[in-house]
């Protein structure tokens, strides 16, 4: 979303200079707003799970369904 509003910006603001001014204006918004969140405690992790996560992940699902079918079976 950012690249085509960026070109797109950059083309009309050939012709419009006001459109590359908003446009300048609520990137450096967006972009103050991802810095704000960068600081926040914590951290995010992207890639593989580890092992142990996934085993327990895969066993908490079925026991939640396993429940849910008994649930209604039941019901």
């Amino acid at each position: 979303m950012v690249f085509p509003l960026t070109l797109l910006a950059g083309i009309l603001g050939l012709m419009v200079p006001s459109i590359a001014m908003v446009t300048d204006r609520a990137l450096a918004g967006f972009n103050w707003g991802l810095d704000q969140l960068a600081a926040l405690p914590g951290m995010v992790l992207f890639g593989k799970p580890s092992i142990w996560l996934l085993t327990g992940t895969l066993i908490l699902t079925f026991v939640t369904l396993a429940a849910k079918k008994k649930a209604v079976v039941g019901h």
